[in-house]
């Protein structure tokens, strides 16, 4: 079985550490690294899944890899992106995919050009409950869908994610995408038109921490976002 040698590129987003323990399931897979610019938690990362620490991601992707992950804080998403794609290799980026749509093109222009594959992060589409949805909907189940309503709440979660700088936008940048992407694999149609309010509602840290999306589809269909940090 070829060896698929994988790298991470920062825990600085709590999901890294559950892509990395679903990584090590697969006994294909050879972690050869963890770059992280806070040097106590990358070494401590490192310790725990017994890989080689970097303290820098141009030293890791520097190493002979197949592919990485990428969970910076989001506004760095574009540039580990286009230096991963730069050296050739298949890219895992957690969500947001980008805070503009400049490096969004950007991140998409170098990955067409090096001829590698690059990916956000939607975890969801595997889940047992959401496959099951789409199964029903696809057979017909629930008859015609007309209307979709979709909510996603949780706790702030401080850090970076409220530094607008860092994070490119709060509750509706945090949560709307994986069920935008949800609505859009179950219409099987794409995104025609957003209207969106969003504001300072429950917390007041100078970013939103609640929004309303509605979104009208290509074939039809309206769908809303409840999104917040509660």
């Amino acid at each position: 079985m070829k060896e698929s040698r994988i790298g991470v590129v920062s825990f600085e987003h709590m999901h890294a550490l559950s892509y990395t323990q679903q990584l090590l399931k697969y006994p294909e897979v050879v972690l050869v690294g963890i770059a992280d610019e806070d040097e106590k938690r990358g070494k401590e990362m490192a310790a725990k899944f017994q890989t080689t620490y970097y303290r820098s991601y141009e030293a890791l992707l520097d190493e002979q890899l197949d592919g990485v992950i990428i969970c910076t804080n989001n506004r760095d998403h574009a540039k580990v992106s286009i230096a991963a794609a730069k050296k050739g290799l298949h890219i895992l980026v957690e969500k947001p995919f980008a805070t503009t749509i400049a490096d969004a093109k950007a991140m998409l222009a170098a990955a067409r050009e090096a001829g590698v594959q690059i990916m956000n992060a939607f975890p969801m589409r595997f889940n047992p409950n959401v496959l099951a949805a789409k199964k029903k909907i696809d057979a017909g189940l629930i008859g015609e869908v007309l209307t979709i309503t979709s909510i996603n709440h949780g706790k702030i979660p401080g850090l970076w994610f409220i530094d607008p700088s860092l994070s490119g936008g709060g509750a509706v940048m945090d949560h709307t995408v994986h069920l935008g992407d949800l609505i859009r694999w179950f219409t099987g149609s794409e995104i025609k038109s957003v209207f969106c309010e969003s504001g300072e509602l429950l917390h007041h840290k100078g970013i939103d921490d609640t929004g309303l999306v509605m979104i009208e589809l290509d074939n039809g269909v309206f769908a809303t976002i409840d999104c917040s940090w509660a």
